[in-house]
């Protein structure tokens, strides 16, 4: 009792309820104005184009969170403004050289018309690439700084913004052109496009912009040194994770129809919906408040315990409402043409609710610095995944790959919950 009054003291006193109400609103009208218009682009677009413009996407998500080796990551967890204001520098820095290779790899694969066997060739769509990373890498990092600051109004003001930017620029392109995978394309760009400016201007009316100031090459070792698990670990995390998610996309494109890659993408996408409405909003609160309660095992593991408790509370009745109406609601809301996608969801359903339990808690091995235990259960999650599509493949069924996948990696979502909550405890025995 003394663990859970003491861990409820320090909620209330840091405002850990309130921020996460903040990000949890901007979220749910995100997702709310998604969800409502995902069903207009569905039925605007053919399966098809919506499959194409997915995996480009999952492509350039994958490069924009590696693009700075995770450097983004540790403004939290720096110890001022000032050593914070490093990792914005150097990750700039290690920006601009990866999307100068960006820029000659899109434009090798434009001029030869090159592919990577899973992506139909994408013509002039590659050159679109390095634009697109840079506006995603540079809102992490902001977001980041924003995070570090407590701007939770900004944040949640950002994340309804995005889709309906995403959705005018889908619409009047649909109109222009009817449907095209560049139209879906240019409104994912509109929407980066969008919550970067949001971000900027945000920043700067809260004169909380960071100054962008020379590093010296000392500076740049020594904030190396101390955050090195982040290009190491974190990164090689970070990557498997954006590979893992994106891996059944890219298989799926190049083993299965077109049709039913897309089915895929849009059951994943939309399951996915309830981990971002409460997840989002979860991580970054939960990231920052973590840290602080780091010093403290007891009050961590009770923090830790009460976050799990509470997302499973949104998750369970997930569950049971995918398994049993899922074919009927996707039929319904998205048409006729999407009714694979249901049977889909009904398989998904049990992995994606794990994950809404364990993704916003997912950051804590970074709190605890156990990013290579995290590295090896990443690693695992990824052989499994590509072991699970690849037997689907081989027996032409992509139902069979949708069972595998999320057996596979509901099981290993499972043992991460079990090494959390294990290693804390093993913690708080040692220091009593």
């Amino acid at each position: 009792m003394n663990f859970f009054n003491r861990t409820l003291s320090r909620v209330r006193e840091s405002g850990y309820i309130k921020n996460v109400s903040r990000l949890s609103v901007g979220t749910i009208v995100g997702q709310v104005l998604s969800i409502v218009l995902l069903p207009i682009i569905t039925r605007l677009y053919d399966s098809s184009d919506y499959g194409i413009a997915a995996t480009l996407n999952a492509m350039v998500m994958l490069l924009a969170s590696v693009a700075m080796l995770r450097l983004e990551s540790t403004l939290v967890l720096a110890d001022s403004d000032i050593e914070a204001e490093i990792a914005v520098a150097l990750g700039l820095q290690i920006l601009g050289l990866f999307i100068i290779l960006m820029i000659l790899g899109s434009g090798i694969m434009y001029v030869f018309e090159l592919d990577f066997g899973f992506f139909p060739k994408g013509g002039a769509l590659y050159l679109w690439m390095p634009f697109w990373i840079v506006c995603g890498s540079v809102n992490g990092l902001l977001a980041s700084w924003a995070n570090r600051h407590g701007s939770y109004n900004l944040i949640s003001f950002t994340r309804v913004a995005s889709p309906l930017a995403a959705f005018i620029v889908m619409f009047l392109m649909f109109k222009s052109v009817g449907s095209t995978s560049m139209g879906l394309i240019l409104g994912h760009i509109s929407a980066a496009l969008t919550l970067l400016g949001s971000l900027i201007v945000g920043l700067h009316l809260q004169n909380k912009m960071p100054h962008l100031r020379r590093i010296t090459l000392a500076e740049k070792k020594d904030y190396l040194h101390r955050f090195r698990k982040f290009p190491t670990y974190n990164l090689l995390m970070t990557f498997l994770d954006q590979v893992t998610a994106a891996l059944p996309i890219f298989v799926f494109t190049a083993a299965f129809t077109p049709h039913e890659a897309a089915c895929f993408v849009l059951a994943n996408n939309v399951l996915r919906l309830p981990s971002s409405v409460i997840g989002q909003g979860v991580s970054q609160v939960f990231y920052e408040m973590s840290s602080k309660l780091k010093g403290d095992i007891s009050v961590l593991r009770t923090f830790v315990l009460n976050n799990i408790r509470f997302l499973s509370a949104f998750a369970v009745p997930f569950f049971v409402i995918i398994v049993f109406f899922g074919p009927l609601l996707f039929e319904w809301v998205f048409g006729s043409q999407w009714q694979d996608a249901g049977q889909f969801s009904r398989y998904l359903a049990l992995t994606l609710a794990l994950g809404l339990i364990a993704s916003p808690i997912s950051n804590i091995s970074s709190v605890i610095h156990k990013q290579r235990t995290h590295l090896i259960i990443s690693s695992a999650v990824f052989l499994l995944r590509i072991a699970s599509v690849w037997i689907g493949a081989a027996y032409h069924s992509a139902l069979l790959a949708v069972i595998l996948y999320s057996i596979s990696e509901s099981f290993m979502i499972l043992i991460f919950l079990f090494w959390i909550v294990r290693l804390l405890t093993r913690r708080l025995a040692t220091h009593e």
